[in-house]
């Protein structure tokens, strides 16, 4: 009888580790999904920060702005990764005197005047002659896809380990007589310097 019972009870234990194996996996893997969700959170917390001080501190022509209180306009074309936290950021925010606006596209050609526009991974295939239309009409062009900048972009996005970073096109700024401060250029990394 006791040999029959070290045998259920060992197989009791092989059990209960085995449960406890696949609970501990799937706790890790919830664990990792949340995490990575909230770290993609956190990469586009940040960057909805850098978008509102990129329109903070890059300067347009005057004749750009209509009057003193013609609103500032981001558009987002393409499949927008930031959902809530663009709006959010944005709410209730002035620049020099001018609300900022949000205006949101599924396509680059359906855009009309504004004075930046985020460009969406799901956008990866526009064609350089379309950015440098837009950089030529004064509009300050951003995105996070690989390399924005060596295809004619304004602003790309970049991580570093795991930080938000960006990276300004001086020659696209020019094309558009854009200019950034002194304070965004000393936290940039410069491409195509003038």
């Amino acid at each position: 009888m006791n040999k029959y019972i070290t045998i259920v009870f060992h197989a009791l234990q092989k059990k209960r580790i085995a449960i406890s194996l696949t609970l501990a996996a799937t706790v890790l893997f919830t664990a990792a999904t949340t995490y990575s969700q909230s770290q993609k959170e956190i990469e586009y917390r940040f960057k909805a920060v850098y978008l509102l001080n990129f329109l903070q501190f890059i300067e347009w022509p005057d004749s750009y702005h209509d009057n003193d209180q013609s609103p500032i306009i981001l558009s987002i074309v393409g499949d927008d990764p930031f959902g809530e936290i663009l709006d959010e950021t944005f709410r209730n925010e002035k620049i020099g005197g001018h609300p900022v606006v949000l205006y949101r596209f599924d396509s680059i050609t359906k855009i009309g005047k504004c004075h930046a526009v985020f460009i969406c991974e799901s956008e990866k295939n526009i064609p350089p002659e379309m950015l440098q239309k837009l950089n030529a009409a004064s509009i300050l062009t951003i995105s996070d896809m690989d390399d924005f900048g060596d295809r004619g972009g304004s602003i790309g996005f970049y991580l570093e380990r795991n930080k938000v970073r960006f990276e300004i096109n001086m020659k696209a700024l020019k094309q558009g007589d854009l200019k950034a401060s002194s304070k965004l250029l000393r936290l940039a990394r410069i491409t195509n310097p003038l």
